[in-house]
């Protein structure tokens, strides 16, 4: 009798641990087609021969830019998008939805930096990337991690919460 129920508790939790173990599969299986997706807009910008090389880094590095921003915005979804559970809505459902219309949005705001960037170095010349592309910002480590509240701004300029952030 102890056996069976062993077995029985055994088998309901590697049942919960599958389930796990697929969505977040699934969730990833929406981030690999949108990387596919960018690395495929990146190496026809490497193939092309007859940009300049300038034009050319300057595209990359806005598609980059933009990208890691998306990435970050993807993961801050995932997480809140599991509280729409609650809501009776299917939270990998909703993430695709909300995932498809970011990625849309991300290949527009690529196109338009871009032009942007482009029509600013055709009018006058050269532009310093560092000014007009934002970048990630340097992490500064605290002298200790105690002076800092769970509950205030990460200091890494993440713009989480501490807790959630380098307070994991």
């Amino acid at each position: 009798m102890v056996s069976r129920a062993i077995e029985s508790a055994q088998s309901r939790i590697e049942g919960f641990n599958f389930d796990a173990r697929k969505h977040v599969l699934e969730y990833d299986d929406v981030m690999n087609k949108q990387r596919t997706a960018i690395y495929n807009k990146r190496r026809e910008m490497l193939l092309l021969s007859n940009e300049d090389e300038q034009k050319k880094i300057l595209k990359l590095r806005v598609i980059d830019l933009l990208w890691m921003e998306h990435i970050e915005s993807m993961e801050h979804m995932r997480s809140s998008v599991r509280l729409r559970a609650y809501g009776q809505r299917d939270p990998l459902v909703e993430y695709k939805k909300e995932g498809a219309r970011m990625f849309q949005e991300l290949l527009v705001n690529i196109d338009l930096k871009t032009e942007e960037m482009l029509s600013k170095m055709n009018d006058g010349g050269s532009i310093k990337m560092e000014q007009q592309i934002p970048t990630i910002p340097k992490i500064q480590t605290p002298v200790s991690d105690s002076n800092i509240n769970r509950n205030d701004p990460c200091y890494c300029g993440s713009g989480k919460k501490y807790k959630k952030c380098h307070g994991k």
